[in-house]
């Protein structure tokens, strides 16, 4: 055995012959490749007549296994397909060993066997299996075309990626859908929708398939349909008792999402409408522990909000932010120490969509940073007949920018830079992107029945014209902001890092320093910080806390804002927020409240009379386990 690192190109200074007159020379060749999709050199040294080891990880390998024929084996297949290091070593060398052992007869036998074999290896042999593979490919794309033409293939095409030039390599997760049976096949469009959250007979549905599995999965169902077994898909699409149920949900379903309804107890429209919604801003949703992006009370009262619009049907936008990191885990270590865990969301398996445009492209919104461009990417959530907007950013076209400020206090705010827009031009972007007008009612987290107004309405000469010729006193009138009543959930910034940020948007808005630092500063001077909630609270038409303790604490907090008023002069209301209470109540509970308030209850919650049937509950009925099982 020699071995000579060098080009056999007849130059070597060992052996000095080109390669394939040194080939001609051999006994043996021996192609252990890892891996070929075709493999030349295996075959070029059978087509010289030499016996040759290929291996399964080649495909003329694979394919010299198929064609061989007769008594002698002029091509060996060693097999390195999931085979440790030390056994494929172990096959290489009793092939050496057999192979020496053979006498001039057997060697002449493989020899022409081997020469046979290659012989085979032409386009002549080939070309009809290129026919083949290629009328395959036309049908199946034949056939998805016209799927796609009556849009069954929406729910599929859920991901698109597109290249991008690099040296260096780049490397994509990809998600692998399941098939569905055409019976069961509305199941995903289901587990896409947030509806079944708070209709257990929904969940059931998917619980059902397998109740373990489900806990597991905690209790996700688009995480449920790519792991159970395709056998229990067939087995419950072919069961009476299963299809009874999926056809009784897919009805109440489709009756709710059709209905649209405004419910009495919203009062009059004034002029919110589908067309026209209100824009919802929140920075989390607490919707249902499968999409982990919140962490409070806040998340879950912004998720209460949609999915109580939902309901009572309420014309209604929801615009946030998807974490890629969601609420931490909670675990105890070796030593008895709690510990926090930070896991990764795969948005692959959550219950959303990313938002594309019709040649299938990702939908990408862009906002210009101090020497960097931010894109965005918008993902689509249904909770009910609500639609959640959630932008998360994206590398493309995002080169890394360098920290000018060392700070952490910088860091942090760069990171909250990915997803922020201090001038709603980004907000505006993602409405219209995603299909719906400018979103009117830009506040945080919103109160309903304020009149709207539409920014894509204003001049011509840009969004910053609310803060100009005293279109900012119209924005007043249409705003309403929810203060924080905790000192640490009220950011303010430094001087420099605001005029590093705000630079371009103060020069675009037309209005002068002085005016912008009057909007968010608490007293005048140089260097004082800048308050967002001042912002807010001075840019709204009105300012709600989220109960009547809330309203003293804030107004507390905010008096240097409204210096010479007395304390319950300040401006600074309360509203007493209420939950969606389907979302709190277990399944047996709800099967309850149906029996003794009537089916309906929920649509007549603040029905006085209604209430008064709990008095015919009887005691026992409300006790047991699972009556109480907390959020759903």
């Amino acid at each position: 055995m020699i071995f000579v690192p060098a080009y056999l190109n007849g130059h070597d200074g060992f052996i000095n012959m080109p390669y394939y007159e040194a080939l001609a020379g051999c006994d043996l060749g021996v192609f252990p490749s890892y891996y070929e999709p075709w493999g030349y050199t295996p075959l070029e040294s059978a087509a010289y007549a030499i016996p040759t080891v290929t291996t399964d990880q080649a495909g003329f390998g694979l394919w010299a296994k198929q064609a061989a024929a007769g008594d002698c084996q002029g091509i060996m297949l060693l097999n390195r397909l999931g085979q440790p290091e030390n056994v494929m070593t172990e096959n290489l060398h009793a092939i050496f060993r057999r192979f020496l052992t053979l006498n001039e007869e057997a060697l002449r036998c493989m020899r022409a066997n081997a020469r046979a074999i290659a012989v085979r290896a032409n386009w002549k042999e080939f070309f009809r299996n290129y026919q083949q593979a290629y009328s395959h490919a036309l049908d199946v794309a034949g056939a998805r075309a016209e799927k796609l033409a009556a849009g069954d293939l929406k729910m599929e095409l859920r991901h698109t990626f597109a290249g991008t030039v690099s040296v260096q390599p780049y490397f994509r997760t990809f998600t692998a859908v399941a098939n569905l049976p055409e019976k069961i096949v509305r199941l995903r469009e289901l587990a896409h929708n947030l509806w079944w959250a708070w209709n257990p007979r929904g969940r059931e549905l998917f619980s059902t398939l397998d109740p373990k599995l489900w806990e597991r999965m905690g209790n996700n169902p688009v995480r449920m349909l790519e792991t159970v077994s395709t056998k229990r898909l067939l087995e419950a699409s072919e069961n009476a008792s299963y299809m009874s149920l999926y056809d009784q949900i897919l009805r109440q379903f489709d009756e709710y999402m059709i209905d649209r309804t405004p419910s009495p107890l919203l009062g009059p429209s004034d002029g919110i409408k589908w067309s026209q919604p209100v824009a919802y801003f929140s920075t989390e949703y607490g919707l249902h522990d499968c999409l982990p992006i919140y962490s409070g009370g806040l998340g879950t009262l912004s998720g209460d909000h949609l999915k109580t619009a939902s309901d009572l049907n309420l014309p209604l936008v929801g615009i946030g932010l998807l974490y890629k990191q969601g609420f931490f885990r909670q675990v105890i270590d070796k030593n008895g120490a709690q510990t926090e865990e930070y896991p990764e969301n795969d948005f692959s398996r959550m219950p959303l969509q990313i938002v594309q445009d019709e040649r299938g492209d990702a939908v990408q919104i862009s906002l210009d940073l101090p020497g960097r461009t931010l894109f965005a990417n918008i993902w689509e959530v249904q909770v009910g007949r609500i639609s959640l907007y959630l932008w998360t950013p994206t590398s493309r076209g995002t080169p890394p920018g360098p920290e000018d400020h060392g700070t952490a206090l910088q860091r942090r705010t760069a990171d909250e830079d990915r997803t922020g827009d201090p001038s709603r031009q980004g907000r505006d972007q993602g409405a219209q992107k995603a299909g719906h007008p400018a979103p009117r009612l830009p506040h945080q987290r919103g109160a309903l029945g304020i009149p709207p107004v539409r920014t894509d309405q204003l001049p011509d000469d840009g969004r910053g014209a609310l803060l100009r010729r005293g279109e900012r006193d119209r924005s007043r009138e249409h705003g309403v902001y929810d203060p924080h009543p905790v000192e640490a959930g009220n950011e303010k910034f430094s001087s420099e890092l605001i005029e590093h940020y705000f630079a371009n948007f103060v020069n675009w808005s037309g209005i002068s320093w002085s005016q912008f630092w009057e909007l968010g500063r608490k007293e005048s001077g140089e260097g004082k910080p800048f308050f967002m909630t001042i912002l807010a609270l001075k840019m709204a038409h009105k300012s709600n806390a989220v109960s009547r303790l809330h309203g003293e604490v804030s107004r507390r907090m905010w008096r240097d804002v409204w210096k010479g008023f007395d304390e319950s002069d300040i401006p600074i209301g309360h509203v007493t927020n209420g939950a969606h209470m389907l979302s709190y109540i277990s399944a047996r509970m709800k099967t309850l409240l149906d029996t003794y308030l009537g089916m309906g209850w929920e649509r007549q919650i603040t029905d006085p009379k209604r209430w008064e049937r709990i008095q015919d509950i009887p005691t026992p009925s409300c006790g047991g386990r699972g009556m109480n099982s907390g959020r759903n």
